[in-house]
C-alpha cells in the first residue's frame, strides 16, 4: 500500500509531541511518544551533509515525510539513465536501492524507475542442486510421461513411489530412487509430468554439498491423465557476476511491497541462509514466506527471551531485534516474542528517548518495525479516513486479510489489493490464508509456562511445540 505524505515543519511537530509527554513518563505509551520525539529532534538537528544514508532512509520508514530525511535521499539519488534511479550517488548498490524503494513507498512517490534498475540487476544463481519429485496420491503404482525439448519419456512408479525406467538425458534417479536429480543443463528447460493416476509435482532444491533439502514454494496437482509443469526459477541481484546475499534479501523484501513476484528469489535466499546467519535471513524469510522452519528458528533464537542478535551479528542486537519485530508484524502466533522484544527495548531505552547510544537508523528501525505509523509526518493513506474506517483492509470484506508479503497472498490463491490500507507493512490479500491448527500438526499448543524442547511452529489456535 502506497502511503500519500504531505510535508509541515519540524516545529509543528514538536509542538504537536511536546504535550504529550506528560510527566509520568513511564507508561508505554510516553515512552513511545518520546522515542518519536528524539528521533525528529535528533535528525531535525543535523544538517543534510551529517547524516547518513541509512539514517535518512530509515527516517522516513519511522516519520514519513520528514524534511531532513527527504533531502538526503534526493541529495544521495542517483539516475544512470532517464528510466532508472538508484542509490547511493557515489556508486549505487542493491541493498540501498532496495531501502530506498521502501522508502519511496511509504512517500507515496513513484517507485518505477526504482525498480527498473533493481530488476536489471537479477541474474540466475549458481550452486544449487534441483531435484523433481513426482507422488502418486493414492501411492499406487502408475506409469507416467515427461516431456521436454518435444520428446516424451516415460517411467515407472512402484507402490513404494521408487522410480524405474528412462527419464531421459536430464534426468537421473537420485534419494535412492525416489527423486529425479535434474541436471545442471537443463536448468532453463521446462518439463511437463502426466500419469495414469492422480499426482502431485513439485521442485526440491539444496545448495550443492549441503544436506538440507528445501521444497520449491509452487505444487502442482492434476487427475489421472492430466498434465503440470515445472520449470526451475531461481535468480539473485548482483553487481557483477556474484550474488549479493544481503542485497538480494532486501531487494525482495522492497519488490514484494511494490507487488512485484519474488518467488524466483527464494531458494537461493532459502539455501544459502546458513551461509549468512549473520545477517538474520530467518527475518527476512518468514516475513515472506511464513515458513514454519523460519519461525521456529526466529522464536528460538530469541536472547533469554528480550532480543534478537544474529551469531556473529553484522550489526548489533537493538538493528537485529527490529529486523525480529518487523518478521512478526501481524503474526499472532509470534506475539509473544514481539511482547517480549518492545518489554526489552522500552526498559533500555534512553533517557531521551532513543536507543543504541542515540543510533539514529537503530532508533527509526525499531519504531518502523515495533511501533509504526504512531506518528508520521504528513496525511492519513489517501483511502482511509479519520477512522480507520470502509477502507481498511480488514473491513471491507469478511474474506480480506493483512498478510506479512505478497508472496504469502499468492501462495493462498489470492491477490494483492493496493488500494486498501494495512498497517505498518502488511499487504492487503484478497484472501485469508489457511493455517493448520496444533492437533493437524500433531502437536501440542505451548503454555506460557511451559517451554518447546522440540521445534516452534506457528498453528492456527497458537504456538505448536513438535516433539
Amino acid at each position: 500500500m502506497k502511503k500519500a505524505g504531505i510535508g509541515i515543519s519540524l516545529f509543528v511537530l514538536s509542538l504537536f509531541l511536546l504535550p504529550l509527554v506528560s510527566a509520568d513518563t513511564n507508561t508505554t505509551e510516553d515512552k513511545i511518544q518520546r522515542a518519536y520525539q528524539c528521533l525528529s529532534t535528533q535528525l531535525g538537528n543535523r544538517s543534510v551533509s551529517s547524516i547518513s544514508l541509512q539514517e535518512a532512509t530509515f527516517g522516513v520508514l519511522a516519520l514519513g515525510n520528514h524534511n531532513t530525511s527527504v533531502q538526503k535521499l534526493n541529495v544521495e539519488k542517483n539516475a544512470p539513465t532517464t528510466d532508472q534511479t538508484c542509490w547511493p550517488r557515489s556508486g549505487c548498490r542493491i541493498k540501498d536501492t532496495a531501502q530506498a524503494l521502501l522508502a519511496y513507498g511509504e512517500l507515496g512517490k513513484d517507485t518505477s524507475p526504482i525498480i527498473n534498475w533493481l530488476t536489471s540487476k537479477t541474474g540466475a544463481t549458481t550452486g544449487l542442486s534441483w531435484f523433481l519429485e513426482i507422488d502418486i496420491e493414492s501411492h499406487a503404482a502408475s506409469s507416467c510421461t515427461i516431456r521436454y525439448t518435444d520428446i516424451e519419456h516415460t517411467i515407472e512408479i512402484g507402490e513404494d513411489m521408487h522410480i524405474t525406467g528412462d527419464p531421459g538425458s536430464c534426468f537421473s534417479v537420485a534419494a535412492g530412487g525416489y527423486w529425479l536429480a535434474i541436471s545442471p543443463s537443463c536448468i532453463d528447460t521446462s518439463f511437463e509430468v502426466s500419469c495414469a493416476q492422480d499426482f502431485i509435482t513439485t521442485l526440491l532444491y539444496q545448495k550443492s554439498g549441503s544436506g538440507t533439502i528445501y521444497v520449491f514454494a509452487n505444487t502442482h496437482s492434476a487427475p489421472s491423465q492430466g498434465t503440470t509443469t515445472e520449470s526451475i526459477q531461481s535468480r539473485c541481484f548482483k553487481l557483477g557476476t556474484d550474488c549479493d546475499y544481503e542485497g538480494t534479501l532486501w531487494a525482495a523484501i522492497a519488490l514484494d511491497q511494490a507487488n512485484r513476484d519474488i518467488s524466483a528469489y527464494v531458494p537461493y535466499l532459502s539455501a544459502l541462509s546458513q551461509d549468512n546467519e549473520n545477517l538474520f535471513p530467518s527475518a527476512f524469510l518468514y516475513k515472506l514466506t511464513l515458513g514454519q522452519d523460519h519461525f521456529s528458528t526466529l522464536t528460538q533464537t530469541q536472547v533469554n527471551n528480550q532480543y534478537w542478535r544474529a551469531p556473529s551479528t553484522a550489526y548489533n542486537q537493538f538493528y537485529d531485534t527490529a529486523l525480529g519485530l518487523w518478521a512478526l508484524q501481524g503474526e499472532s502466533a509470534g506475539q509473544l516474542y514481539s511482547e517480549n522484544a518492545k518489554s526489552y527495548l522500552l526498559n533500555v531505552q534512553s533517557a531521551n528517548g532513543c536507543w543504541n547510544n542515540n543510533n539514529l537508523r537503530d532508533t527509526a528501525f525499531i519504531l518502523y518495525a515495533g511501533w509504526p505509523g504512531l506518528f508520521k509526518i504528513g496525511a492519513l493513506p489517501s483511502n482511509q479516513n479519520n477512522t480507520g474506517g470502509a477502507d481498511s483492509c480488514d473491513r471491507v470484506d469478511s474474506s480480506y486479510s493483512c498478510v506479512s508479503s505478497l508472496l504469502v497472498c499468492a501462495n493462498a490463491g489470492g491477490k494483492g489489493l493496493s488500494n486498501y490500507y494495512c498497517d505498518g507493512s502488511l499487504i492487503c490479500c484478497s484472501v485469508t490464508p489457511k493455517q493448520s491448527t496444533c492437533a493437524e500438526q500433531n502437536g501440542i499448543i505451548c503454555e506460557t509456562n511451559k517451554r518447546c524442547e522440540g521445534s516452534q511452529v506457528s498453528a492456527a489456535d497458537g504456538l505448536c511445540c513438535l516433539g
